[in-house]
């Protein structure tokens, strides 16, 4: 599927261009579907745990990688994650730890970070705080 037909891939460029804030792109992610690399196969067949891209920032922190576009995430190069999963934002946000933040379109130029405490407020359903998104 291209970047063009994802909505929250044109939501992100309009938020990189700054026709969008960056809490109300969050708030858009709400309602979105995600793409997300894995390890395997998520198959008929598939046995044992499948396990979703995750880096780390500067910091170290960890963030589970998440993705606006199939496109977006084929850019990632890594071997290991060569399978994609689109998922509900809903579901990605509640299967995060407390520890544990959201990198959006990692890799890119205007990748963002959401912290855990910013996950907690869509959660919610509030949009974060400003500083609670690392571009």
């Amino acid at each position: 599927m291209s970047a063009a037909r994802h909505p929250i891939d044109r939501q992100f460029e309009q938020a990189c261009s700054g026709a969008l804030s960056w809490p109300d792109f969050a708030g858009q992610l709400r309602e979105a579907k995600l793409c997300v690399l894995v390890d395997r196969d998520y198959g008929d067949n598939h046995t044992g745990p499948i396990h979703p891209l995750l880096v780390r920032n500067e910091t170290g922190r960890k963030f589970l990688a998440v993705f606006t576009s199939f496109d977006r995430a084929w850019q990632w190069q890594d071997p290991k994650y060569r399978w994609a999963l689109e998922l509900e934002a809903e579901r990605v946000l509640s299967g995060t730890t407390a520890e544990m933040g959201v990198a959006v379109n990692p890799g890119s130029p205007t990748g963002i970070e959401l912290t855990p405490a910013a996950l907690a407020r869509l959660r919610d359903g509030l949009l974060p705080e400003p500083g609670a998104i690392r571009i």
